[in-house]
């Protein structure tokens, strides 16, 4: 669990909740949502995020970087356990999927998710018209090594030129049996508030969310209600105001941290 899933329900449950589906006999997301509430529960007690707090933290310092070299330096910075593993992670991959990778996640940043689809689509086609998709694929699943292979190229520095893999040419192109872009994600009230939502409550950007001078109870509460008391909330929500604002003095309320 990493507070992105929409609903927690226990594995034992899986199986009633798949019959409770295959009963439904309409595509309503207020049906279908309600239905799987049917079989939610609540997470322990003591349970905490495995992203949240000072992993979450580390996770935007380190990954803010332009480059897969700066954020390498940025974790050895960081010289913690987690930041150790997930070097050792990195170092496993293929240099040309790591630059390509976070060339595609900045420009998705600015994407509708049409065009994401479309771009990714690209991006599968050109890996595997080279070599390093196979010779992983070998080399992790079948051979079952534990050390990477030779990757060609074999170090981030030797990885010059990646408009190969963004260029459509030569590539088919994506045919999409729903072209909505999503700019709006129209299904989120079905989900936990995502972090941008708590940060508009927190700064009063929020239509309807009242007042600015708020405590976290308020916050809480709020989304408690918008969410219809959905299990998940209370917890999520905290998780990122303890991680995101400080309380101002007086009578003001919280304040949103930025960035560092």
């Amino acid at each position: 669990l990493s507070g992105i899933a929409t609903h927690y329900v226990p594995s034992q449950r899986l199986p009633l909740l798949e019959n409770r589906l295959s009963e439904i006999e309409c595509d309503e997301h207020e049906v279908i949502n309600a239905a799987i509430e049917e079989f939610v529960a609540e997470c322990n007690r003591d349970y905490s995020y495995a992203l949240g707090g000072n992993v979450r933290k580390s996770i935007d310092r380190c990954f803010k970087g332009d480059s897969v070299e700066d954020i390498l330096k940025a974790l050895e910075q960081e010289n913690s356990d987690w930041s150790r593993a997930t070097i050792n992670t990195i170092l496993q991959m293929s240099p040309t999927s790591l630059k390509v990778t976070l060339k595609g996640l900045r420009k998705g940043k600015n994407m509708v998710i049409t065009d994401c689809f479309k771009m990714e689509y690209v991006l599968a086609q050109k890996f595997l018209e080279k070599s390093d998709f196979a010779r992983g694929v070998k080399h992790f699943l079948f051979d079952k090594q534990k050390t990477p292979p030779k990757w060609d190229p074999p170090s981030l520095e030797k990885v010059s030129d990646l408009r190969f893999y963004f260029n459509p040419s030569g590539t088919q192109e994506l045919e999409l049996l729903n072209i909505r872009s999503f700019e709006n994600y129209p299904f989120s009230r079905f989900s936990l508030p995502s972090e941008e939502e708590i940060r508009r409550v927190v700064t009063g950007e929020m239509p309807d969310s009242g007042s600015m001078n708020r405590s976290k109870e308020d916050v809480v509460d709020f989304f408690l209600k918008d969410r219809k008391f959905k299990i998940g909330v209370r917890k999520k929500v905290l998780e990122v105001l303890n991680r995101k604002t400080i309380l101002l003095g007086g009578q003001e309320g919280l304040g949103w941290v930025k960035d560092e």
